[in-house]
């Protein structure tokens, strides 16, 4: 008798050791809140303009991008001024936040996903479209203005860049000497040059007058030189010397393009 008590007492034992770690592992999850749980949760509703069978799922498991919903379409204006769609001005430190933030999300988020997630905070308030590239607009107290780029296509984010002043190319052109100017020192007078990839060191910077495109090589070796600089007017097409190979191609195909009437910087903005 005393040993199916004890058989019986261990096996309530048993029990309530389960229930217990099991309450505390869900009591952790809940209070912790990971970040992938934390992310789940914040692009569940992903159907915005979209029937509401629609899931995250299927949204992200789409046979193709151009399958995908584009959230930002709807918020296309190339014929109102910035100064008259974006109502909200962001501090420096918030400037930062959101160039960074984006900046860190670009190689695996669409401005779809960084709208979705960011847009009741940060208003996407001017939303540019271009022939192959658009672009979201913020601007900050000081008359500064961040562009976060993506394809028009895809809504892929490439490139974040932020703008105190609209330079010419002949402002490039004075401080810059073929084979003999160096990154470093581009670097130091023309700050938040666009980055580009491959073995060759590649920068775009948008000027007044399009986007200037420069490739940087190393002769022989470190520091890299400044090789080529060339001028992409917004909206004309690839320069025969550009057309050498696929990777020339796609960098070429991700250049920033900004409507002339964006490349000025109003500080007196309210």
């Amino acid at each position: 008798m005393k040993r199916y008590k004890w058989i019986i007492l261990g096996g309530a034992a048993v029990i309530l050791a389960v229930l217990f770690i099991g309450f505390n592992k869900g009591f952790s999850l809940f209070q912790s809140k990971p970040e992938d749980l934390l992310y789940e949760s914040e692009i569940e509703d992903l159907t915005y303009g979209q029937e509401e069978s629609e899931t995250t799922e299927e949204y992200n498991e789409a046979a193709s991008k151009e399958e995908r919903p584009k959230r930002v379409n709807h918020l296309y204006d190339n014929e109102t001024p910035y100064e008259e769609l974006i109502t909200t001005k962001y501090s420096a430190e918030e400037m930062e936040y959101l160039e960074k933030y984006i900046n860190s999300r670009k190689d695996d988020l669409e401005i779809d996903l960084i709208y979705h997630r960011i847009d009741s905070e940060y208003r996407f308030e001017c939303v540019r479209e271009g022939e192959r590239v658009s672009y979201v607009m913020f601007q900050g107290e000081d008359g500064s203005l961040l562009c976060a780029f993506f394809d028009k296509e895809s809504h892929d984010v490439y490139q974040v860049e932020r703008f105190h002043e609209f330079y010419s190319v002949k402002d490039f052109e004075d401080n810059a000497k073929l084979g003999v100017t160096t990154l470093d020192e581009m670097e130091a007078r023309f700050s938040s040059l666009g980055k580009h990839h491959r073995y060759d060191v590649y920068r775009n910077r948008v000027v007044k007058e399009g986007t200037l495109y420069m490739i940087f090589q190393p002769i022989p070796r470190e520091p890299f030189i400044l090789f080529d600089m060339t001028l992409f007017r917004d909206g004309e097409g690839i320069p025969e010397k550009y057309k050498e190979g696929a990777d020339r191609i796609a960098g070429i195909k991700e250049l920033p393009e900004m409507l002339p009437m964006d490349k000025h910087i109003n500080k007196d903005n309210e």
